[in-house]
């Protein structure tokens, strides 16, 4: 990581390690605490937590030692719905085999006000404005769904021929827009609703998992060879911007941040974590640092 220079921290809120920094302030987390997924709903931080024998969803304030646990039951994922209200979560059990839950949690009142049961471990990855964005982690390519939690179905996201394609990003902004990448040649595929059939056009690079589309939603960040983040159009056409990675640091997470992109990587060589800053022509700058055998996780906007 020597070839990045220290940068500015990050312009999300963040936990490495057992701190968090949230709102502005400095919180230490229990220390047998491992952070999954960390999401900011107003003036609340919602998140799902690995500690010994337990994973949970726990709502965080900006407070030490102030959390709520709203979940005990071996969650995966995190999302919001467009209001901000209400929040869903997957379930993969640790221990024994077992029906797994689709939850939506409304957080005005505190309480589940949903859920379905389904027959294979599934991870929440957003919400769409048809429902809840989940997929099955244990088959082939992710089988992306929706979830209605209202009329309690799930629809298949994927319309095209394919190998069982892997959900990339969604965005609302303009025109709805589901990226997805089609599971063969990791060639993406741009839809504009659940079951819509496409077809997988040729690339030049693949579009691989973590992506996510700009606040703007005209542009997508992805994962991809080289190793590289390269950023794709509204079309998914490469717009030439990549900015090369190590080798043998995968790359865990992507969250535009105005200007900069924030790129987390994983250390293989001591199990650290770092955060890279990335925009405009220049190369990254190492926004975040952990010690070996830490994890970084950012806020998702």
């Amino acid at each position: 990581m020597r070839e990045f220079p220290k940068g500015s921290p990050p312009g999300v809120d963040y936990v490495v390690g057992t701190t968090a920094h949230l709102g502005g302030n400095t919180v230490a987390l229990p220390e047998d605490w491992v952070v999954d997924d960390l999401l900011r709903v107003g003036d609340r931080w919602l998140m799902i937590v690995e500690a010994p024998g337990i994973r949970m969803v726990v709502e965080q304030t900006d407070q030490q030692d102030d959390y709520r646990v709203l979940d005990r039951h071996d969650p995966r994922g995190l999302a919001v719905d467009p209001t901000g209200r209400y929040l869903a979560w997957g379930s993969q059990n640790q221990l024994v085999s077992a029906d797994e839950q689709l939850t939506e949690y409304d957080l005005a009142t505190d309480k589940v006000v949903a859920q379905r049961t389904v027959n294979q471990p599934v991870q929440v990855q957003g919400w769409a404005n048809e429902g809840v964005i989940a997929s099955y982690r244990l088959a082939p390519g992710g089988s992306p769904i929706v979830w209605n939690p209202v009329e309690n179905t799930l629809t298949t996201v994927w319309g095209g021929d394919g190998a069982g394609p892997t959900f990339l990003a969604y965005t609302r902004k303009d025109a709805p827009r589901w990226a997805l990448s089609d599971g063969r040649r990791g060639c993406g595929v741009m839809i504009a609703h659940p079951g819509q059939a496409a077809t997988v056009p040729d690339c030049t690079h693949p579009i691989e998992s973590p992506a996510a589309f700009s606040a703007d939603g005209r542009s997508l960040a992805a994962n991809s060879d080289g190793p590289a983040i390269r950023m794709f159009d509204r079309k998914l056409a490469d717009t030439g911007a990549v900015y090369p990675l190590p080798k043998d640091m995968p790359v865990l997470q992507i969250v535009p941040a105005g200007p900069r992109l924030f790129v987390v990587v994983a250390d293989s060589s001591d199990g650290s974590t770092h955060v890279l800053g990335c925009g405009g022509t220049g190369p990254c700058d190492r926004a975040v640092d952990s010690k070996p055998h830490e994890s970084v996780v950012l806020a998702q906007p």
